[in-house]
């Protein structure tokens, strides 16, 4: 029997793949249809769980929805932490746009922003809230896998009646 420990390293190449596609400029168009990015990332855990059985084997249900779920929960800290060093250089190419602009109050708004968003309190609002919405998908994202690539050989398994 394949020990739990083995979830690991699939579910952080899950994670690596939410991270990169929420949060990687262009990239994270692909999360704006149904979370696509979010849901590939339980996807590529399962799947990749799936390559790490080998073949007769197939995972269950629980186990494709823990392997989402971990996915979602390391997606949400990789995607956070590289939304950090993006969203540093979206509002230094805005801060440029908007100082050539002659209105004082949208200059004043833009620096309020900025000034709100490196707060510690910013990071962990949206650190929370990818949290608990990433982990939500990337658990359908692991059920949606297990439905594609969770059969194996069963075989082996027989189901008896209640006279048997």
């Amino acid at each position: 029997m394949i020990s739990r420990d083995s979830f690991l390293r699939p579910a952080l190449w899950g994670g690596g793949a939410i991270g990169l596609l929420t949060a990687v400029p262009m990239l994270n168009w692909i999360n704006c249809m149904c979370c696509s990015g979010v849901l590939a990332g339980g996807l590529v855990a399962v799947y990749l769980y799936r390559r790490q059985l080998g073949e007769g084997r197939y995972i269950s249900t629980g186990d494709g929805a823990v392997l989402g779920l971990l996915a979602g929960l390391f997606g949400a800290v990789v995607s956070t932490l590289l939304g950090l060093v993006f969203n540093a250089m979206l509002f230094d190419s805005i801060s440029t746009m908007v100082d050539g602009l002659a209105d004082p109050a949208v200059r004043e708004q833009v620096a309020q922003w900025r000034e709100f968003l490196s707060t510690p309190l910013a990071f962990a609002g949206f650190l929370l809230l990818s949290l608990i919405s990433y982990a939500v998908i990337g658990l359908l994202g692991g059920l949606l896998g297990v439905s594609i690539w969770g059969k194996g050989d069963r075989r082996e398994k027989t189901v008896r009646g209640c006279g048997d």
